[in-house]
């Protein structure tokens, strides 16, 4: 039935760790948790691209963000972490008002960049500059997200995450996360870490727990092992995988559906031999439940 997650995520981090798939609705969310996994990670690209149809360069609002906070929230029980851009906003209230609302949404934590301007993953892509925000700047809306979650008394974890590393350099970075540790960040996150040194730098030089960003790969091998960054305070571990999982699936469905001309394929394709049942549960939580909630409403049962 619906639902508001419990925010146990801080118990989780203090556990062990948390690898947190990125998700951007309803059915990704459902399909992580069905997985095994025990977190997830809204993530700004992949929801630009399913929710608004729109590059992943600071286009969607704050009021498309929160919408879907609040639909993935409701029907999944598991902690999500937000993807918040820059707070949606140039000063620091605007980081503020947005922080109260994502708590209020039932997210369990959030990322807040120190990009700036034309941003985000295809900004990348592209190999284009990519803006950074003056460190006082960032450093002010972070101060201001701590503001919020201790005015709303939540356990909500911020996470400083800045992409200096990318034009400035690993000792930029650095620098960087030290300030927002001491401005009230719980947790920080370096953009295009790839390497043990690096890695090993940051858990010396910089205090808290820490998030690493998605374990690339080149030529096939994992830039780093999980085994190897958790000791070193990594305890939070992203990974994109659902977006293209859908796409690829829908394309595959869709391209043998449109040279038939009839749906024989996708209605006889058992999705690894699951029952009709057992596909419906799949798709949609509880249906049964709301089903005996209608009969006990009409008087039925």
């Amino acid at each position: 039935m619906l639902m508001k997650n419990e925010n146990n995520l801080r118990r989780l981090l203090s556990e062990g760790y948390v690898v947190a798939p990125c998700v951007y609705d309803c059915l990704s969310a459902r399909s992580a948790m069905l997985c095994g996994f025990k977190a997830l990670m809204l993530s700004g690209c992949a929801l630009a691209w399913s929710a608004v149809g729109v590059p992943d360069i600071g286009l969607m609002t704050v009021d498309e963000l929160i919408a879907a906070v609040d639909r993935i929230t409701a029907s999944c029980p598991l902690p999500l972490i937000v993807d918040a851009d820059e707070g949606y906003g140039e000063s620091p209230l605007n980081t503020y008002r947005m922080t109260a609302r994502l708590i209020r949404a039932g997210a369990a934590g959030m990322t807040l960049d120190d990009s700036a301007g034309i941003r985000g993953y295809e900004r990348l892509l592209a190999h284009s500059p990519h803006p950074v925000m003056d460190e006082d700047v960032w450093l002010a809306k972070v101060r201001a997200a701590r503001a919020a979650i201790d005015a709303q008394g939540s356990d909500f974890l911020l996470i400083a995450r800045t992409i200096v590393k990318v034009s400035g350099g690993i000792d930029a970075a650095i620098d960087r996360c030290k300030k927002a540790v001491a401005a009230g960040a719980d947790m920080t996150l370096v953009i295009g870490l790839n390497n043990m040194a690096d890695c090993e730098r940051i858990s010396r030089e910089v205090p808290g727990w820490k998030m690493y960003p998605d374990i690339t790969t080149t030529n096939g091998k994992a830039d780093v092992d999980v085994k190897d960054i958790v000791p070193l305070g990594f305890n939070l571990i992203t990974m994109h995988y659902a977006e293209y999982g859908a796409m690829w699936g829908m394309m595959y469905y869709g391209r043998e559906n449109f040279k038939n001309e009839n749906t024989v394929f996708s209605d006889t394709h058992a999705m690894g031999g699951l029952t009709m049942p057992e596909r419906m549960e799949q798709l949609a939580m509880d249906y049964r439940e709301w089903l005996a909630l209608e009969r006990r409403c009409l008087g039925e049962e």
